[in-house]
């Protein structure tokens, strides 16, 4: 077990910040959508889907649409009804939100792919090898050295509110740096 998490370790050694200039290739470079994932696409990544594109709506920016997937879930999941509750104090509604897993299509056709954890970095890193040229750990764009977003599923109201407050913090950097960029 300690080899892995040092092998992990030693992978995610260039993760520890953010990389702005392989975001901004990735997003010049690739087409498709933004893609927002974590392990069971019930909380995280589609809460970061939703901010994101309200965003892109209320903004008018012009940057790509978000989608979601998660790496390990059931077809069709709903949002836990204590964390979903949080969220709509937020101001989103993820009530329509069904899970979905992520496959190599959906993997593959994304402009930019954002990770919540170390775990899903590991995971999808397995699964989608082909991908990590423009994958990331959105934790990252936080700055001060911050590498996850943990999942607050069963968690409780002050994990689930930490957790948006760092999902629309990160968004916002994310999303000005892109706009500031792609407007130069």
């Amino acid at each position: 077990m300690l080899g892995r998490v040092k092998r992990l370790y030693r992978s995610l050694r260039a993760e520890k910040s953010a990389d702005y200039p392989r975001l901004f290739r990735a997003v010049e470079e690739r087409s498709g959508e933004i893609l927002f994932i974590c392990f069971g696409n019930i909380c995280r990544s589609p809460s970061a889907e939703a901010i994101w594109n309200q965003k892109l709506e209320k903004q008018r920016l012009e940057l790509p649409k978000a989608d979601s997937a998660g790496l390990s879930t059931t077809q069709g999941s709903k949002t836990p009804a204590d964390f979903a509750e949080i969220t709509r104090e937020f101001g989103l509604d993820l009530s329509k939100h069904g899970s979905k897993l992520a496959v190599a299509e959906l993997v593959e056709s994304a402009r930019v792919i954002f990770l919540m954890d170390l775990r899903n970095w590991a995971m999808f890193r397995k699964q989608f090898p082909q991908a990590m040229d423009y994958t990331f750990l959105l934790a990252n764009f936080l700055g001060e050295g911050e590498q996850e977003i943990v999942d607050p599923y069963g968690r409780g109201g002050e994990i689930g509110r930490r957790v948006l407050g760092q999902l629309f913090a990160a968004i916002e950097i994310v999303q000005s740096r892109l706009t500031e960029k792609l407007n130069q």
